[in-house]
C-alpha cells in the first residue's frame, strides 16, 4: 500500500450516498419466533417470522442507544429504535457500513432526555466517497477480513464455552434427593470468597489505552485503562471472577485488571477451583432491576461434590479456558488493527 492522490474519491452529503429511513414497530408480545434477525439500538438481536427489509443492509441507533452500526447480509426487521439506509444510490452497502463505522453520530443527539438521532441531520454529514465501486468492494474487502476472523474466533470461543458448560453439566447436575456419597448442599460462600478489587476507577481518569483494563458493569466490560499497578493480578493459573452487582455480569478475568465501583471479583476457596466455582455460580442470579444484588448471591444454596471431583474438573476445562483467552487475545489485536486502518481507508490515504 502506497500514498495516493484522491482522484477517484468526492465529497459529498451522507444523505447522497446513503439514505435513512426510520424503522418499525415490533412490540415483543407481537413477536414471533422465526429466522428474520429484529435489530435493536442497543445491540440487542432477537428473532421473528417476518423480516420487513431485504439484505444487505446497515442500521444503526435512532433512539436510546446512539453510534451502534450493524451490518446484514440477510432480511432483516429494523426495529423503530433504529434507523437504516433504504437507499445506498448504487454505492457498495459493505462499504457503506464501514463509512458509518467511522462517523461518530452520538454527537448528533437531539434529545433532550432520551438520546436521540435525527436522520435530517445526519444526511448533511459531509463524507468523502469514492466514485469507483470496484475500490469500494476492495476497501470493503480489506476491512472486512478482520471482522471475518474476529466473527470465526467469537464462534470457536462460543463452541469451547458451551462444552465446557455441558461438561459441568454433565458431571454435577444431580438431584438434591440422590446425591453421591460425599456430596452435600453448601451455601456459596463456603465456596467462594470475595477479594478486594484495590483503587475504584471512574469514567473520567480512565484512559483510551494503557497496559492494565478498568472493568465496568456493562456486558461491554471495560471502561477503559490505565498504567497504574493492576488492583487484582489474575492468570490463566489463577484467574478471577468477576460478578457485576447491579447488572450481574459474570466474567472469567485471566490478565490483571483494575474495576469501578461495584464490579465485586471472588475466587474458589475451600478446596473449590475458581473455573469449578464460575461454571456453578455463573448466570444464577439474574438482573431484576437496577439495584444491589450480591446479597441475593449470598443466599445462593448449590449442589457441592467433593473437591477432589471439583479440581478434576478444573484441570480438564482449563485448556479450554486457555483457547478461549488465546482467541480473545487475537480478536484485540485484529479489532485494533482494523481501527488503525479504517480511517485512512476511508480516506483514500492509502491505496488497496
Amino acid at each position: 500500500m502506497t500514498a495516493k492522490t484522491k482522484k477517484t474519491w468526492r465529497t459529498v452529503r451522507l444523505g447522497d450516498v446513503a439514505t435513512l429511513h426510520r424503522g418499525y414497530d415490533l412490540p415483543i408480545e407481537q413477536m414471533r419466533k422465526g429466522n428474520h434477525p429484529v435489530i435493536f439500538s442497543n445491540g440487542k438481536i432477537e428473532r421473528h417470522n417476518e423480516y420487513k427489509i431485504e439484505g444487505p443492509g446497515v442500521i444503526t441507533g435512532r433512539s436510546g442507544t446512539l453510534g451502534n452500526i450493524f451490518y446484514l447480509s440477510e432480511n432483516f426487521w429494523p426495529h423503530n429504535t433504529t434507523l437504516y439506509v433504504s437507499d445506498f444510490h448504487g454505492n457498495d452497502p459493505h462499504f457503506i457500513y464501514y463509512m458509518f463505522k467511522r462517523l461518530d453520530l452520538a454527537h448528533l443527539n437531539a434529545g433532550s432526555g432520551v438520546p436521540t438521532l435525527n436522520r435530517n441531520h445526519a444526511h448533511e454529514i459531509a463524507v468523502q466517497v469514492p466514485e469507483d465501486t470496484d475500490l469500494q468492494k476492495r476497501i470493503a474487502g480489506m476491512l472486512s477480513a478482520f471482522d471475518e476472523k474476529i466473527e470465526n474466533n467469537n464462534r470457536i470461543i462460543k463452541t469451547l464455552e458451551e462444552m465446557a458448560q455441558a461438561i459441568f453439566k454433565k458431571r454435577f447436575d444431580t438431584s438434591v434427593e440422590n446425591l453421591p456419597e460425599g456430596w452435600e448442599m453448601k451455601n456459596v460462600l463456603e465456596m467462594v470468597k470475595r477479594i478486594p478489587v484495590g483503587k475504584k476507577y471512574e469514567n473520567k481518569t480512565a484512559l483510551s489505552a494503557g497496559k492494565v483494563p478498568i472493568l465496568d458493569q456493562g456486558q461491554s466490560g471495560y471502561i477503559g485503562f490505565h498504567n497504574d499497578e493492576p488492583g487484582i493480578a489474575a492468570s490463566i493459573d489463577e484467574p478471577v471472577v468477576v460478578f457485576t452487582n447491579h447488572t450481574c455480569n459474570y466474567r472469567l478475568m485471566t490478565r490483571p485488571f483494575s474495576a469501578i465501583q461495584n464490579v465485586l471479583p471472588y475466587i474458589g476457596t475451600n478446596g473449590y477451583p475458581t473455573l469449578f466455582v464460575y461454571y456453578l455460580t455463573k448466570d444464577k442470579i439474574k438482573m431484576q432491576e437496577y439495584k444491589g444484588h450480591w446479597p441475593e448471591f449470598e443466599q445462593q444454596q448449590f449442589v457441592a461434590p467433593l473437591p477432589s471431583l471439583a479440581e478434576e474438573f478444573a484441570s480438564f476445562v482449563k485448556p479450554m479456558v486457555q483457547k478461549i483467552v488465546e482467541a480473545e487475545n487475537e480478536n484485540q489485536k485484529l479489532a485494533a488493527m482494523r481501527d488503525l486502518l479504517l480511517p485512512r481507508l476511508m480516506s483514500g490515504e492509502i491505496r488497496v
